[in-house]
């Protein structure tokens, strides 16, 4: 955890990845990120959060997690793995720089 107008940085531990109750198989780092995240807002309610990661993290089901504890976030993305993303984001730029009309074809 950083603040900016602090030096100090105070690092999180992170969620084990281990076999839950009952089953033959390690977590998931999906499920590690629920447990993180829900304990994280259970210890800290009132903390306002900006959650910085990498482009691992960056489907539905992580984002949806980060919106139902209300923590903002700064994900990653890579162009090839996020074409839609990108286009509508080019698209986007173009508008607002060409003072088009709000309609984009997509690919």
């Amino acid at each position: 955890m950083i603040h900016p107008d602090m030096r100090a940085v105070i690092p999180f531990m992170p969620e084990p990845i281990v076999k839950q109750d009952g089953t033959s198989k390690n977590d998931c780092e999906r499920n590690a990120a629920k447990r993180f995240v829900a304990k994280l807002r259970h210890d800290h309610p009132h903390l306002t959060c900006i959650v910085t990661e990498d482009s691992l993290r960056s489907n539905a089901p992580h984002i949806e997690t980060l919106q139902d504890h209300h923590l903002h976030s700064i994900l990653g993305v890579k162009a090839g793995d996020y074409a839609f993303l990108y286009a509508k984001t080019q698209c986007l730029i173009f508008q607002r720089s060409a003072l088009l009309t709000p309609f984009c074809q997509l690919p």
